[in-house]
Formats: C-alpha cells, sequence, structure tokens
C-alpha cells in the first residue's frame, strides 16, 4: 500500500559501462556537502498529477522503498568512440521482502563480466562468477567495494534531489505519465561512478558530460519503467569517450512468491 512517507534523499548508487575487468582499488568519490539535505516531505496520497515534476521524483523513491516486492530487467549497451567498441548490459534486481537480488552481466568482443549480490539488512553475499566462490561483508563494507547497495533510496541508482536536479519536462498520454531529469551526473552518480570504476578496473572514475533519466509511471502511481541516456569520459590507459543507453522495466510488483536465482547458495554462506 502506498503510504504518506518522508524521503531522506542522501547517497546512493547503480551499475553502468564497464570496459575491461574488476579492480580492487578502494578510492573515494568526496560528497559535496550540498547533497547532505534535510528529510523531504511529501505527502504521497496525492496524484502524480498534483505534484511537481520533482515531487513526483521523491515521493516515488519512497513509494518503491516500501513496495514489498518486485523485478527490475536492464538492457542496454555502451559504445565508446574508439573502435566502435560496444558493451551489451544485462542486470535483474529483484527485492522479496527485506532481500534484494541482483545479477549484473555486461559482454563485449574483449570481456565478459558477471557479478551477482545477495543483500539482507546487515550483509551482502556476492560473487563474480556465475559459479565462483560467495563472499560475505557488512553492507558498508560492500558499498565501500562496489559504491551500491539496491536497499538505498533512488532511482536506477541515481541520487535526485535539489543539488542533482537541473532540470525537469512531463510528456502525459491518458494515464501514463513520463518526467525527464536532466542530472548533474557526476553528483548524482556519486555511487554508480565508484561502481562504474571497481567493475571496469578503469584508472579513474568516470566524468560525465551529460545524463538524463526518464521515468514512466501511471496516474495510480504504478511504475513502469526508466530510461537513461548519458554521455561520459573514461580512462583505461588512455581517455575515450562513451554514450549509453539503459532501459529498465518493473515486473512482478507485490509478488512475495518471486523466485531468487541460486538462493540456497547465498543463504548457506550467509549462514
Amino acid at each position: 500500500m502506498w503510504l504518506k512517507s518522508i524521503i531522506k534523499v542522501a547517497i546512493m548508487p547503480s551499475l553502468a559501462f564497464s570496459i575491461i575487468s574488476c579492480s580492487n582499488d578502494n578510492n573515494h568519490l568526496s560528497m559535496d556537502t550540498n547533497m547532505n539535505i534535510s528529510p523531504i516531505v511529501i505527502d504521497t496520497n496525492k496524484s502524480p498529477s498534483e505534484l511537481s515534476n520533482k515531487e513526483v521524483a521523491y515521493a516515488f523513491i519512497a513509494k518503491k522503498r516500501d513496495l514489498n516486492s518486485y523485478k527490475l530487467t536492464t538492457h542496454g549497451q555502451a559504445v565508446a568512440n574508439i573502435f566502435n567498441y560496444t558493451q551489451v548490459m544485462n542486470t535483474q534486481v529483484i527485492k522479496r521482502n527485506n532481500v534484494y537480488f541482483e545479477e549484473s552481466k555486461s559482454s563485449s568482443t574483449l570481456v565478459t563480466v558477471c557479478h551477482q549480490s545477495y543483500q539482507t539488512e546487515d550483509k551482502v553475499a556476492f560473487r563474480n562468477k556465475l559459479k565462483g566462490d560467495i563472499s560475505v561483508v557488512e553492507t558498508e563494507e560492500y558499498q565501500d567495494l562496489y559504491g551500491v547497495l539496491n536497499s538505498d533510496l533512488a532511482i536506477g541508482g541515481y541520487i535526485l534531489n535539489e543539488s542533482t536536479i537541473i532540470s525537469t519536462s512531463r510528456e502525459v498520454h491518458e494515464e501514463i505519465i513520463s518526467l525527464t531529469y536532466e542530472l548533474d551526473g557526476n553528483m548524482a552518480g556519486i555511487n554508480t561512478r565508484v561502481q562504474m570504476k571497481e567493475f571496469g578496473g578503469l584508472d579513474e572514475y568516470p566524468v560525465f558530460s551529460s545524463f538524463a533519466l526518464t521515468l514512466t509511471i501511471n496516474e495510480d502511481w504504478t511504475p513502469i519503467k526508466y530510461v537513461i541516456d548519458s554521455n561520459y569520459k573514461i580512462k583505461k590507459v588512455f581517455e575515450m569517450n562513451a554514450t549509453q543507453h539503459l532501459e529498465t522495466m518493473f515486473s512482478d510488483i507485490g509478488d512475495e512468491n518471486i523466485e531468487i536465482p541460486n538462493e540456497e547458495e547465498f543463504v548457506e554462506a550467509l549462514n
């Protein structure tokens, strides 16, 4: 049930373009002090048409948090300007009660990466190969390593607040509402950039030059999808520019019997 919620929009994460292999460098990006804003109170009993574009984003983040179960399926690609290098990405995130499962796969002519994580309230079990050994760490340590926790308040892992939103627009087609948010990608992706660097084995954190997130929902707040389009610069020995397009669909909303792949292996590792 969607209820009135208080949202604290702070530090949050996601998946993006990687180009070679995993890295163990734990350098961190520094967060602008303006990102640590006060909680934003939104009356989520109102419909999207009764709220501003920014308020819709904040309310949606709270509503997504309060869902007991759902599945997110992401497909997309990133293309670098060197040799038209293309990396195809497929990710699924499953939430069931207080457990989050993620499987992120990316493949190209040079490398294939697969990362699985199983997150509970205080621990994360994860591995970097489909049948590889499972490691278990505290949630804080996992975020230090990869920048991403699926329980964080975000849309696609990106921060939406007064510091990161540059402009907004809205299109309405009958009961379907699409809202586009132009973001400061470097601030909004503060944790995503950590993941990109670690998954990609990059020499430096990616630097965004443009970033747009389009959220599509129903007038009754049912989530449909969100799309991310971005441009950024990465460095692996030499610098290159990349363009990324990712589309994420919602499904299985409210299905408390949703199946998590290989769940027994992760539960055993946690115990």
